[in-house]
């Protein structure tokens, strides 16, 4: 996957990240509606249907077991950050910028972190997956003139560079790289020229084997227009060519599956034998609205007339689907917090709800919050916490995520009762490395 940079250090990609924060907003208000889609017979989620008929979820429902691993915690095995989370063939990959590799039963193995300038090395980069095909690593290296991928044995030795030149000269959103050595790319979400298309496939020259044109439209709310100068830190000024708004999806890959979608889209596509787009998934909203039909003022966060699939919470497996939403005036589920910024407190409504979907049965349901606050299946086989899977193996097996102490800790405090949650919590101390959930789906 090929997803925003992980901020760099450039005064001047500093000076612009405020610009491309306030242009994606306009991209987020500004889509109207596309023509229906036929659906056909692809399947359908039924959203307006199972609004009345949220419940709590059971693991068990998707899970044969749950296995709470708590991680080796050292000075060289110490998590500093683990926003991202990889289980493939017994092994836990967690980090950001450098990995740290765990085993099954929690034990350090290894740390991988290729930073630096020399060859085979990288100073920013955009993702870090593990290639399903050759157990390669590879590292989504940031650049402004390419996509550039660094490729690594498992043992982490270098193996390669491979670079794409950006199709139509214009940089990309996100991107994946294909067994073949094709390339899946996302439009941009903005860019200094309008591109025509959604997402396409190129091959290694960015010849364009297929293109799957844009579901929807970006309406006169997504332009931005006028010349911009920019005054960064050092004092220089410096010209910023205009940008405007592209119909842009998002990318899921994970347990074999290649998946397209966007909050303003009501089809989910993929790629089929032949590179071409195909809708695989049709989400029936009904009556109710959705992005696409966004009014302009929504009285705040978690409230308006609509309801909004959310990104980056799209997971997929053998028979189900896990989606998130955010439901706002449609919410019976919600509760409120606090958010401390620097110029004051917030009270924010939360509105999020999860929805599994079986392609066996075509049922979709609403999940209800277990517990209050606390998303996901109600932990029926070892009395832990609600699960939330933050990563599908690629064989469709395993669904993994993480626990903090602090986590932990407040959900014993709340349900003290004897499970077997409950004494593996009791050998987690605040200080340790979180704990890794490894459930075994059915």
């Amino acid at each position: 996957m090929h997803h925003a940079p992980q901020i760099p250090g450039d005064k001047f990609l500093v000076s612009v990240l405020p610009l491309i924060i306030f242009i994606t907003i306009f991209v987020s208000v500004s889509c109207t509606n596309a023509p229906p889609v036929s659906t056909g017979s692809v399947p359908a989620i039924d959203v307006e249907v199972a609004l009345g008929e949220a419940r709590v979820v059971d693991l068990s429902e998707i899970a044969s077991d749950i296995r709470y691993v708590p991680l080796e915690t050292n000075a060289s095995s110490l998590l500093r950050d683990f926003s991202q989370i990889i289980y493939e063939e017994g092994k836990l990959y967690i980090g950001m910028r450098n990995f740290k590799i765990f085993s099954n039963v929690g034990k350090y193995l290894w740390t991988f972190d290729k930073s630096g300038r020399g060859p085979g090395e990288y100073t920013y980069i955009n993702d870090f997956y593990r290639e399903n095909n050759t157990g390669n690593l590879i590292v989504d290296v940031y650049s402004n003139e390419n996509i550039t991928l660094n490729v690594y044995d498992s043992t982490g030795l270098f193996i390669n560079r491979k670079t794409f030149p950006f199709p139509d000269s214009v940089k990309t959103g996100a991107s994946f790289l294909l067994e073949n050595g094709y390339m899946l790319v996302a439009a941009p979400s903005v860019s200094e020229q309008r591109v025509d298309y959604w997402a396409l496939v190129m091959d290694s020259e960015a010849n364009v084997i297929s293109r799957l044109k844009p579901p929807y439209s970006i309406g006169e709310r997504g332009v931005a227009t006028g010349d911009i100068v920019v005054s960064p830190r050092s004092g220089d000024n410096r010209d910023i060519p205009n940008l405007v708004s592209n119909p842009s999806p998002f990318i899921y890959d994970m347990a074999g599956l290649i998946r397209l979608y966007s909050p303003h889209a009501d089809t989910i596509y993929t790629i089929n034998t032949d590179y071409g787009f195909v809708p695989v998934f049709h989400i029936g909203y009904g009556s109710i609205p959705s992005a696409n039909e966004k009014p302009e003022n929504t009285g705040g966060y978690g409230r308006g007339k609509y309801i909004s699939l959310l990104p980056k919470e799209y997971k997929e497996w053998n028979q189900h689907l896990l989606l998130a939403w955010l439901m706002n005036d449609y919410s019976s589920d919600y509760h409120f917090d606090t958010l401390n910024l620097k110029n004051g407190s917030f009270i924010r409504k939360l509105t999020t709800a999860y929805g599994l979907y079986s392609k066996e049965s075509g049922e979709f349901t609403f999940m209800k919050q277990p517990v209050q606050g606390m998303y996901g299946f109600r932990d029926d086989l070892a009395g832990g916490p609600p699960f939330i899977p933050s990563y599908i193996s690629s064989d469709g097996k395993y669904a993994v995520a993480l626990v903090t102490p602090q986590t932990i800790e407040k959900y014993v405090n709340s349900n003290p009762e004897d499970s077997r949650f409950a004494a593996i919590a009791k050998r987690v101390s605040f200080e340790d490395n979180p704990v890794a959930v490894i459930v075994t789906l059915r």
